[in-house]
């Protein structure tokens, strides 16, 4: 695995917490080889009040910190592991249980219907975080993730809106054969909505690349990206849904070098002239969520390799600031998810369920904490750590 550099981070640890195994003369047997048994990591991750200070007017803490972890589990590298997530201010928190995290995610597969030699893909926005907002006021830099419509043009300032579609099961048209994506993809469309009453035009661009990351909290993020194809699309009067063509973008995409099944594809909207609202995934009526609906030949549908990469970044994305920094206790919970340890009267441990079952899968599976946090505890550890260290 390369070495990952994070600047920010002083207090950045490597502890291995498992179950120590002793022998002196006698045999150890196991009831299966423990060297195949992936090792655990849980990382443990600050999201106390301090977390918010910025850094350099455009980025805080807690995005240095978001951003220095997705790089990496992103990593191809890490594999082979077993992975949770941990977060802690004046509390600490199960973000992700422990999980392998090259094992197949069947929940994001996507829904396919086929007829004779054509397969039609139908994909929503998995995660909150695949479409977003540009704010209005020139002077406030965050993206807004927020279940409502929104107007994409607000008085003389034109709003961009991004929306990106993971796990696109697409071959390379090349990979299957076929020298023509006229042959591969038969249509396109992208099903958005609105509550505008009257005629609208909307621009729907792409960015350049052939996968994209997710989205990021940075100053006018969506507007950089929106600098590829682009088309018109029109939002028709008294109609809440519309569909654009984007047959021509998901051809382009697709035929890039690099591309591969699985890449992601975001499109972002911006308004012509006169506004257009448009909702977005997380609003309250189900039919309105935007969608994308791929009719290709079946040779070009791959099956879903989605794993739990993308579930452990996306839950760590979305982590909010508050609290102390209460270091040792979210240490000290760490230990109590991966024994199930809990002090009940007197010194010593005991075993319950309080933070789900036990991630150990063999008594002496290597099993490490990864702290990433801004500095120094400032909770004690009376009542909790102190009983079984002395």
């Amino acid at each position: 695995m390369k070495k990952h550099s994070i600047k920010l981070f002083a207090a950045y640890f490597l502890i291995t917490i498992s179950n120590s195994c002793f022998s002196d003369d006698s045999e150890i047997f196991f009831s299966k080889d423990t060297s195949q048994t992936k090792p655990n990591i849980v990382f443990l991750l600050d999201i106390s009040g301090s977390m918010l200070s910025e850094l350099d007017g455009k980025k805080t803490r807690l995005d240095v910190l978001v951003e220095s972890f997705e790089e990496i589990i992103s990593d191809p590298s890490v594999a082979n592991l077993r992975v949770g997530v941990m977060s802690f201010d004046s509390y600490t928190e199960k973000v992700q249980e422990v999980i392998d995290i090259d094992l197949i995610d069947s929940s994001k597969d996507i829904v396919k219907t086929t007829s004779g030699e054509e397969t039609t893909l139908q994909q929503r926005i998995i995660i909150s975080r695949d479409d977003a907002r540009e704010p209005t006021a020139e002077n406030y830099e965050k993206l807004e993730f927020k279940d409502t419509s929104v107007a994409l043009k607000t008085g003389n300032v034109i709003r961009t809106l991004g929306f990106r579609f993971d796990n696109i099961l697409l071959k390379k048209p090349q990979t299957v054969g076929m020298t023509s994506t006229d042959r591969g993809i038969k249509q396109a469309t992208l099903t958005l909505s609105t509550s505008t009453n009257d005629e609208r035009d909307i621009y729907v661009f792409t960015d350049s690349g052939d996968d994209v990351p997710y989205f990021k909290n940075h100053f006018k993020y969506l507007s950089s990206r929106a600098i590829g194809n682009s088309i018109i699309c029109k939002s028709p009067s008294n109609q809440k849904t519309f569909n654009c063509d984007v047959t021509e973008i998901i051809r382009n995409k697709i035929n890039q070098p690099n591309w591969r099944d699985g890449n992601a594809i975001a499109f972002y909207v911006k308004a012509v002239s006169d506004s257009a609202t448009i909702y977005l995934r997380d609003y309250s009526d189900g039919n309105y969520h935007p969608k994308l609906t791929i009719k290709a030949n079946n040779l070009m549908v791959a099956e879903n390799r989605m794993t739990y990469r993308e579930d452990i970044i996306t839950k760590s994305a979305n982590l909010i600031t508050a609290g102390n920094t209460s270091i040792v206790q979210g240490m000290y919970d760490v230990a109590r998810y991966i024994t199930n340890m809990q002090k009940s009267g007197s010194a010593g441990p005991s075993h319950d369920n309080q933070w789900g079952k036990s991630p150990l899968l063999e008594g002496c599976q290597l099993t490490h904490m990864v702290i990433m946090t801004d500095g120094e505890a400032t909770g004690g550890y009376s009542g909790t750590v102190g009983p079984y260290i002395g």
